[in-house]
C-alpha cells in the first residue's frame, strides 16, 4: 500500500490513545467529537482474537465512537475498501439493524450493520438501502474478518465475511465526493440498536485495495499493530511475521541452503520450512537402501516392493500387507488395498489379487469374487468355480462353503448325497432328507418327482386301490365287485361290503343303496351279490336274518315254514327238517286221498288229511287211503282208527265191504249174523224166493216148513 493511500485512511487506533478513537495519520491527536453524557467504549489489552488489544462496546451503556467529519474522493480514486475485525456477542432484541459503523451526512450514508432477524451482515452506501448482504448468518461470539470493496466506476460492491463472499451491483452511486459529518462506530443516528461486542480493528480508505493488501491489514489487526503505521516491504523471499521480516518457508520437498530453496531427491521429501538437506528423508512408499560403504548422502530411496507399503516418511522399513489386504504395485504409500468382497489373503505380504474365499468364485473378468449362487457351493479357497448341486438338489442361500445340498420337493436323499426322484405313486413335500411318501390308499399319481400331496389323484366313485397305497396309474383303480360299493364320492381306500341280508348284483356300485334287502324267504351273507332261498327243511328267521331248522309239526319249502295239517304229524314228532307236505304224515283214522279219489290213481294231495269215511278205518300213520271194513261188517263213524271198529252186522242184515251200515234182509226173509251178501238172506218158512231176492208167501194150498 502506498504512503499516499495510507495517508487518506481512517482507522481505529485502540493501542494509541486512551480512550480509543478513530483517527488518520494527520489527525492522531484529535479528540473525540461527542455530546455531553455519551459513554465511550473501553479498551481491553488482551481482548483481541490472538490476545492483543480490542475495543469493547456495551449496548446497555450505549457506548460508541464518533470520528467526526471526514472526506472521501471516489471520483479520483474510483472506489472504497473497508476492513473490519470484530466479534458480535449480543443479537439485537428488537429485531432491528445492529450498527457496526454508520457514517453519514445530510444526503448520503455508508454503513455496515447486522440484520437482527436473519443474522446477515449488510453493507449500505449512497442513497440506496441494503446494497449487499452476506450469504449466511454470522456465528455469534466468533471473530469475523469482514472486507468490503466498492468499485465506483461500475457501482459494484463485494462483501467477504471470513471465507463467505457475496457481491452485487448497487442501484445508486455516491457523489464524486463523500463527506460524512459523523463517523460513528457502534451506533446509528436512528433508533437502531447499539453494538454489543468487540472491535480489534477498523480501516477505511477511498481506494480499491488488493486481496493481499487487505489480508496484510487484517494480520496487523490480529497482531495488535497500528494499521496506520508506515511499512517497508520485506526483501524478496522474506515475509512479515510478528512485525519482522523473516525468510519465507521453503515449500514441502525443498530445503533452504545458501539463502535459496533447493529440491530434495525425487524419492525423498522434507517438511515445509526445512533448512538442511539432512531433513530430506524417504517419502511414503520408499525406504532407505541397504547399508553400503560408498552410498552418497543424496542416494535415492528405494520403492517398497509389491506386497508391502510405507505410509510415513523416514528410513523405516516397508510394512508387509496385513492378512486380508494386498498390493500389486511398487512404492505404495498408503495401506494395502483390502481384499475385495468374498476374498481374503490368509498370509501377509500378498502381491497378487486375493484368492476367492470358500463359497465364492472368480467373476467372469476375474477381477472380483462373487458368492456361489443358490444351488451351488465351493469348499476350498482359490480360483476354482462353484460346484452345482446334483439334479434334484438345492441350497437356498448364496455363498455355501460346504456340500449342504438338500433334496428338493419331489426328490429324496441325504444332505450332500445324490438325490433320487420320487417314483410314480409317491411324493415329497418340502426340501430335505425325508423319504418319499406313498399316495394314500384310494389315490394314484403317474407323476415322477411329485412335489405335493395334491398330485395324488383320487379314484372315481365305484373304484378303489383295494387297500394298496402308492399306486402309480389310473388302471390301479379297480371296480368294486358285485356285493360291494364305495361310500365316498372319490378316493375310497377299499370297497365296502353289502351288509348281511342284502345283496348287490351290480359291480362298481357307488352307494349303499345298491345293496337291496333280501325277501322274507331269502338270506345273504355280507359281501353277497344275490340273495338265496333257504334250503328245504329250513326257513328264514327275521330276527337272525339266517336260515334256521324248520319248526316241529311244520315243513319248510321255499324258505318259509308251513304248518302240517291239523290231522297229521311228523316222524319223529319233533322233527325239524321236514321239507315238503309229504313229510306231514296223516294220523290214524285219516288218509291223504279224499274218498272220491280212492282207487282212481289220482295224484296224492300234499299236506291234506281226510278222515276215513263210513265203512273204513286206518290204523297206520301216513297212508294214502283208508281200508274198507270186511263184508258183513260196518262202521258208521268217520275217522275210524282200527279194524276193531268194524262191527258185525246183526242177524237178518248184511253189508258189503266198506259199508257204513248193515242192510236189512228183505221182508219175510232172514239171514245169519255177519252176512256179507244179500244172498245170505233166505225166505222164511211159508215164503219162497231166490236168496237175496223178494220172498212171496206160499200160494194157497201150499206150505213150506223150512227157511230158504
Amino acid at each position: 500500500m502506498s504512503d499516499a493511500v495510507l495517508a487518506r485512511a481512517v482507522a481505529l487506533v485502540p493501542q494509541q490513545a486512551s480512550p480509543p478513537r478513530l483517527a488518520s495519520l494527520a489527525s492522531r491527536a484529535e479528540t473525540e467529537t461527542r455530546a455531553a453524557g455519551d459513554t465511550l467504549p473501553t479498551y481491553d489489552a488482551q481482548g483481541g482474537p490472538d490476545g492483543h488489544g480490542a475495543v469493547h462496546f456495551d449496548r446497555d451503556k450505549q457506548q460508541f465512537l464518533n470520528g467526526g467529519a471526514r472526506s472521501f474522493d471516489f471520483t479520483t480514486h474510483d472506489g472504497l475498501t473497508m476492513v473490519v475485525l470484530a466479534r458480535l456477542t449480543g443479537l439485537a432484541a428488537d429485531g432491528g439493524y445492529e450498527s457496526i459503523m454508520y457514517w453519514l451526512n445530510a444526503n448520503e450514508q455508508m454503513s455496515l450493520m447486522r440484520n437482527a432477524n436473519t443474522g446477515e451482515v449488510m453493507f449500505n452506501l449512497g442513497t440506496s438501502n441494503n446494497c449487499v448482504f452476506s450469504n449466511d448468518a454470522i456465528t455469534q461470539t466468533a471473530w469475523l474478518a469482514i472486507t468490503v470493496t466498492f468499485d465506483y466506476v461500475y457501482g459494484w460492491a463485494t462483501v467477504v465475511v471470513n471465507t463467505n463472499t457475496r457481491d452485487k451491483s448497487c442501484n445508486t452511486r455516491f457523489d464524486k465526493h463523500f463527506n460524512p459529518d459523523n463517523t460513528y462506530v457502534g451506533k446509528s443516528p436512528f433508533n437502531a440498536p447499539y453494538l454489543q461486542g468487540d472491535v480489534a480493528g477498523l480501516f477505511v480508505v477511498d481506494a480499491q485495495l488488493s486481496v493481499e493488501e487487505a489480508e496484510a491489514i487484517l494480520a496487523r489487526m490480529r497482531a495488535g499493530l497500528d494499521t496506520l503505521g508506515t511499512c517497508t516491504a520485506c526483501p524478496a523471499g522474506k515475509n512479515m511475521v510478528g512485525g519482522e521480516c523473516t525468510w519465507a518457508d521453503c515449500p514441502e520437498d525443498e530445503f533452504r541452503w545458501n539463502d535459496q530453496c533447493n529440491r530434495c531427491p525425487v524419492t525423498k521429501t522434507s517438511p515445509i520450512g526445512s533448512t538442511s538437506p539432512l531433513q530430506c528423508v524417504c517419502r511414503p512408499g520408499y525406504t532407505s537402501p541397504p547399508p553400503c560403504m560408498l552410498c552418497p548422502d543424496d542416494a535415492e530411496c528405494i520403492a517398497c516392493p509389491p506386497g508391502t507399503y510405507k505410509n510415513a516418511t523416514g528410513a523405516a522399513a516397508c510394512t508387509p500387507c496385513a492378512a486380508g489386504a494386498y498390493s500389486a504395485v511398487s512404492g505404495r504409500s498408503s495401506v494395502c488395498d483390502p481384499c475385495t468382497a468374498n476374498s481374503n489373503s490368509p498370509a501377509s505380504g500378498t502381491r497378487d489379487q486375493c484368492p476367492c474365499n470358500a463359497g465364492a468364485e472368480p467373476s467372469d473378468d476375474g477381477a472380483t469374487c462373487a458368492l456361489c449362487s443358490a444351488g451351488s457351493y465351493k469348499i476350498p479357497t482359490g480360483a476354482d468355480p462353484c460346484t452345482a448341486c446334483t439334479a434334484g438338489g438345492h441350497i437356498a442361500t448364496a455363498g455355501a462353503t460346504a456340500n449342504v445340498c438338500q433334496c428338493n420337493a419331489g426328490w429324496t436323499g441325504a444332505q450332500g448325497a445324490v438325490c433320487t426322484e420320487c417314483v410314480a405313486g409317491t411324493y415329497k413335500e418340502g426340501s430335505g432328507a425325508a423319504s418319499c411318501v406313498p399316495c394314500a390308499s384310494g389315490k394314484f399319481s403317474p407323476l415322477v418327482a411329485a412335489p405335493l400331496a395334491t398330485t395324488c389323484v383320487s379314484c372315481e366313485a365305484g373304484k378303489t386301490t383295494q387297500g394298496f397305497a402308492g399306486r402309480a396309474a389310473q388302471s390301479h383303480c379297480v371296480e368294486c365287485a358285485a356285493g360291494t360299493y364305495t361310500q365316498l364320492p372319490e378316493g375310497n381306500e377299499e370297497c365296502t361290503s353289502c351288509p348281511t341280508d342284502s345283496a348287490s348284483p351290480q359291480p362298481g356300485a357307488i352307494s349303499s343303496a345298491a345293496c337291496a334287502p333280501c325277501s322274507v324267504t331269502q338270506v345273504a351273507a355280507a359281501n353277497s351279490s344275490a340273495c338265496t332261498t333257504c334250503e328245504l327243511g329250513k326257513f328264514k328267521s327275521m330276527e337272525l336274518a339266517t336260515c334256521v331248522s324248520c319248526l316241529p309239526k311244520h315243513f319248510c319249502a321255499g324258505g318259509a315254514p308251513v304248518p302240517c295239517d291239523a290231522n297229521s304229524q311228523t316222524s319223529p314228532l319233533e322233527r325239524t327238517d321236514a321239507a315238503s307236505g309229504g313229510d306231514c304224515l296223516c294220523n290214524t283214522g285219516y288218509a291223504l286221498r279224499p274218498f272220491a279219489d280212492y282207487h282212481t290213481g289220482a295224484a296224492v294231495p300234499s299236506n291234506a288229511c281226510h278222515p276215513c269215511p263210513h265203512g273204513h278205518y286206518n290204523s297206520i300213520v301216513g297212508v294214502e287211503e283208508c281200508k274198507a271194513c270186511l263184508a258183513g261188517r260196518y262202521v258208521f263213524a268217520n275217522a275210524s282208527t282200527s279194524i276193531s271198529g268194524c262191527a258185525e252186522c246183526g242177524a237178518n242184515t248184511f253189508s258189503a265191504a266198506g259199508a257204513g251200515e248193515c242192510t236189512p234182509c228183505v221182508d219175510n226173509s232172514q239171514g245169519p249174523r255177519a252176512s256179507g251178501d244179500a244172498r245170505d238172506c233166505v225166505c222164511n218158512a211159508g215164503f219162497t224166493g231166490l236168496p237175496g231176492g223178494s220172498c212171496a208167501s206160499c200160494d194157497i194150498g201150499k206150505y213150506k216148513i223150512e227157511e230158504g
